[in-house]
């Protein structure tokens, strides 16, 4: 068989072409005439034939003034002929349309109106679709359209659009479209591999969001690549129908956003209300018990109770309150900030619980609890020296009753000596009384004045004052004792004068050191005032000096032991009073006491100054801690008023930074040291410290409360620093999406857009605005700079539609978009576009008027918090 000539080939290529060519001219008339009556439908119209059906130019000259939103005559200034007869007719009605899509800046060329009366089919469907970019989208909107596709399509596994003919050819990317704006209507689990079933399912899903099905399944399912420009005409109407369904929704979320500002500030409020009047009641009452010192406490184990519990408290409660207390500033400053950055009334709540007031009783606690302290450790310092002059008054009240007593028993008999030797013995014996007496005389008058210098607020001063009348009561009966019995002596003396001198200073010597060896003993034992170094040193001073006094009294002691063993070696009945051997033995068994005594005062000196040292080590640490922390609040207060000042939040945050990261080294270093010092305190059994008020709770409290400032400044900072670039106040992600948008139409990268890349810009985002509100908003953008809007001025726009809802205004024009501009809006529409929760608290607050729910005046109320 022999091969087909060259010619043949390229006439058989040239005839596939052609009728290729048809096959898409077939296809564009057909969704041309589709979306033509999508809009006609409007005015009962319809096109049957889109070349025939157009060659009078009524119809387009309808579709005009649908999409254009402006009557013929407005635009051109002259009426369209409704019956054109005669070719002239029709030539004049087709040059109106010309008229029309000129005066709208549409730019035509290559067609002319005999070319629709002639019903040119090519030329009619190239103005169809230029008229299709313009009036649906923009001038040059093809770019726009794809970026608004692709936003909406992005992250829907096996779609990626970047045209408008093979990316949608599996009909996934229709599907995912439809998903992002409507998935009640489609369920992306059910999309598969099988083109015609997802083609078909997301224009069934499409039909019943109210869009027309321009393409059939066929007319892409099986192409190597569908029609670009009928899939284009078929895609704005998706642009159409979901982008006033984002606007909606815009106007929706901006009454919702008013809605939730404001039951935000009445949560907070109520918060305010009910904990403030709570911390209040509560610092009244601390004052009021705190503001009571236990005078009638006479133990130092009571008001040791009352220093526990005030410890206790400060410890456990108090700072959980003063937590509270920050809180509920910080509350309020929130409250007020808020009120402020959306325009509402500032709360001010009532004047016994605002910020000054309750920082004012604050202080005023403070004031009481440190002078109830103050009250209780100087009673607490009396008492103990109570306690100090009880223990004495005892220890010598014991050595007095028994002297008295035991002189009594002695000088109460008859009996005065029936020799010589016996009555110089009983002399003696009353010359040893009378010399102990005075002594004992002096002990006595110590004992009065101990009772004189307990205080009258110690539970044993009645008790001492008692025992001291009953030590007078003994010593004037001891006198009298004593001075019968003298009598009765001094009789019988006078046959006694022989008594042997050497008996006589023997007894007498005995006595001496006896007494000597009594008063030492009682020196050993006597008591040192507990927390105090300079009782300590003092007893210890006390008991050095009788150490002294006994090796002083070693010779005496030694002498009289000569002469008492010299008495027994001469085998006299001699009447001894004292008994050396007794003396000896009492003598060392001091000595020892001494001894020990000494070693117990150098353990207890240490033990003391243990604990003064940690005390003042304490002290110290606390104070520079509490200086740091004072310091470093300062600063951070001081950069808070600088962000109110509208300082860069970047220079901000630097600082913050550096007192965070001071605060996390030297602070954290500080309150080691301190509680170091403060595990010192307890280890040397410090119970109370008198050089400060602090503890290390109430330290540890204020320093996580000074972390957890400096944390929520630092958070609130960071947020600003993400809208720094363009010096907006908008969130990062809408800066990131602004930007993006900018530079992707910044085509030739000059940092500037032109009027068509501002438009489709601000389709392509989703906005719904007129195109002659675009062009008037870019002309007010670029007064300074005709023809050139830079980012900052583009940003300023997408900000203003972004934050739709911020505004009393906005909320305003919101339902008043969804009331379909009537000055009422009606509950059915409400129940329509909000969720029950806050359709029932609109609802509630939302008076009536005679057309229907009043939003104006419900706005006013709203926006008063």
């Amino acid at each position: 068989m022999s091969a087909s000539p060259p010619w043949d080939t390229q006439r058989r290529r040239t005839a596939a072409n052609d009728d290729s060519r048809e096959k898409w001219l077939d296809l564009q008339k057909k969704t041309f005439t589709r979306w033509c009556n999508s809009y006609l439908a409007e005015r009962g119209l319809s096109i049957s034939d889109l070349y025939e059906d157009t060659s009078d130019g009524l119809l387009l000259l309808n579709l005009l003034e649908i999409i254009g939103k402006e009557s013929v005559l407005s635009v051109c200034g002259r009426k369209y002929n409704k019956n054109p007869k005669m070719r002239i007719h029709r030539i004049e009605n087709c040059n109106l349309i010309f008229e029309y899509v000129h005066a709208r800046g549409l730019s035509t060329v290559n067609i002319s109106s005999q070319d629709i009366v002639d019903a040119n089919g090519k030329l009619i469907l190239g103005l169809l679709f230029t008229i299709i970019l313009r009036f649906a989208i923009s001038e040059d909107g093809k770019q726009g359209l794809l970026l608004w596709c692709q936003k909406n399509t992005k992250g829907y596994a096996g779609v990626e659009v970047n045209n408008f003919h093979r990316s949608w050819a599996d009909g996934k990317a229709f599907c995912a479209l439809i998903h992002h704006f409507r998935p009640d209507l489609l369920d992306w689990n059910s999309v598969t591999d099988d083109a015609s079933a997802n083609l078909e399912r997301a224009f069934a899903a499409a039909e019943q969001a109210g869009i027309t099905r321009l393409l059939d399944v066929d007319d892409i399912a099986g192409s190597p690549k569908p029609d670009e420009k009928s899939l284009i005409a078929q895609l704005t109407l998706y642009w159409t129908a979901f982008a006033s369904l984002a606007q909606k929704e815009t106007l929706v979320d901006a009454i919702k956003k008013a809605v939730g500002i404001r039951r935000k500030h009445d949560e907070w409020i109520s918060d305010f209300e009910d904990t403030a009047p709570k911390l209040k009641r509560w610092i009244e009452e601390k004052i009021a018990l705190y503001s009571a010192t236990p005078d009638a406490a006479k133990e130092t184990a009571h008001i040791k109770d009352c220093l526990d519990a005030l410890f206790t408290y400060r410890r456990e409660e108090k700072p959980a309150r003063k937590a509270e207390l920050t809180r509920i500033e910080g509350l309020l400053t929130q409250i007020r900030t808020s009120e402020s950055n959306h325009a509402r009334a500032v709360y001010e709540p009532r004047e016994e619980v605002d910020a000054d007031h309750l920082s004012g009783a604050w202080q005023q606690l403070q004031a009481t609890e440190n002078a109830y302290e103050t009250a209780l450790l100087e009673r607490y310092d009396a008492l103990r020296t109570a306690d100090f002059f009880v223990a004495r008054f005892a220890g010598k009240a014991d050595t007095i009753t028994s002297f008295f007593k035991e002189s009594i028993e002695v000088f109460s008999t008859d009996d005065v000596g029936d020799s010589l030797q016996k009555c110089q013995t009983l002399l003696d014996r009353f010359h040893s009384y009378e010399h102990q007496y005075g002594l004992y005389s002096g002990m006595l008058a110590t004992c009065k004045e101990l009772v004189r210098d307990i205080s009258a607020m110690h539970v044993a001063q009645p008790e001492c004052a008692a025992r001291g009348a009953e030590l007078e009561r003994l010593d004037a009966e001891c006198s009298a004792t004593a001075a019968t019995y003298k009598q009765k002596l001094d009789a019988q003396l006078e046959e006694e004068r022989s008594l042997l001198q050497m008996v006589k200073e023997f007894n007498a010597e005995g006595a001496q050191i006896r007494f000597l060896i009594d008063e030492l003993e009682e020196a050993v034992v006597e008591p040192y005032l507990s927390g105090s170094v300079q009782s300590v040193l003092d007893v210890t001073k006390k008991v050095r000096e009788a150490k002294d006094r006994a090796s002083a009294a070693e010779g005496q002691l030694k002498k009289l032991t000569d002469v008492g063993e010299s008495l027994e070696a001469k085998g006299r009945d001699v009447p001894m009073n004292v008994n050396f051997h007794a003396l000896n033995e009492d003598y060392h068994h001091m000595l020892e006491k001494i001894a020990a005594r000494e070693q117990d005062l150098n353990r207890a000196l240490v033990a003391e100054r243990a604990k003064e040292n940690a005390k003042q080590a304490f002290a110290k640490a606390a104070e520079e801690l509490k200086e740091f922390m004072q310091a470093t609040s300062s600063k951070t207060t001081a950069q808070d008023r600088l962000a109110k000042t509208k300082a860069a939040p970047q220079q901000i945050v630097q600082t913050l930074e550096g007192i965070k990261a001071e605060v996390d080294a030297k602070g954290k270093e500080m309150l080691a040291a301190a509680q170091e010092a403060a595990d010192r305190q307890t280890s040397a059994g410090v119970f109370a410290n008198t050089l400060t008020t602090e503890t290390m709770p109430s330290l540890e409290a204020e320093f996580e409360e000074l972390g957890r400032i400096i944390e929520q400044n630092l958070d609130v900072e960071k947020a600003a620093v993400a809208a720094a670039e363009s010096d907006l106040q908008m969130n990062a992600e809408q800066a990131k999406e602004v930007r993006e948008t900018f530079e992707f139409f910044d085509s030739n990268k000059s940092g500037a857009l032109s009027m068509t890349e501002f438009i489709d810009g601000a389709q392509a985002i989703g906005l719904v605005v007129s195109q002659q509100d675009l062009e008037s908003k870019y002309a007010q953008l670029t007064v300074n700079s005709p023809g050139a809007l830079d980012f900052e001025g583009f940003a300023s726009f997408m900000l203003e539609q972004l934050k739709h809802g911020s505004s009393k205004d906005d909320v305003v024009s919101a339902f008043k978009g969804l009331a379909g501009g009537s000055a009422a809006i009606s509950e059915d529409t409400l129940k329509q576009n909000f969720a029950e929760d806050t359709l029932s608290w609109i609802l509630e607050r939302m008076p009536k008027n005679d057309q229907g729910l009043d939003y104006a005046s419900f706005t006013e109320e709203l926006f008063m918090r």
